[in-house]
């Protein structure tokens, strides 16, 4: 999405819409799906506690942008295999690998091989 086209879709945004709140920090970019709450007249977002300037996207008030920042952003599919990936990342995270039977560390050393 081009800058127009991003300036268009924040100045149609409503309240009740949902957007793609995309946090970067350090380096690593993780999303998570909001509603607008409010559109303030001085055209700040308010999206699930975030104050967001609707100019640009981006965190009111955020000094360390480089470092750690708050974005909005429309919900794409890639958004959603991000969101997908990292419940996934999560969860497997957690796992305890030694439950499992010989057979199975078989399968899943298949898969991660291949």
């Amino acid at each position: 999405m081009n800058g127009v086209d991003y300036k268009n879709w924040l100045d149609n945004l409503q309240v009740g819409d949902k957007v793609a709140v995309e946090h970067i920090y350090g380096g690593t970019t993780l999303y998570r799906i909001a509603h607008v709450e409010r559109i303030t007249p001085t055209k700040q977002i308010k999206v699930s506690g975030d104050e967001t300037k609707l100019k640009d996207g981006a965190q009111v008030g955020n000094n360390n942008s480089w470092m750690h920042s708050y974005y909005l952003k429309p919900i794409t599919k890639e958004v959603l295999e991000a969101i997908e990936r990292e419940k996934l990342l999560a969860r497997i995270s957690k796992y305890n690998w030694r439950e499992l039977g010989t057979e199975q560390l078989r399968e899943i050393k298949k898969i991660v091989e291949d």
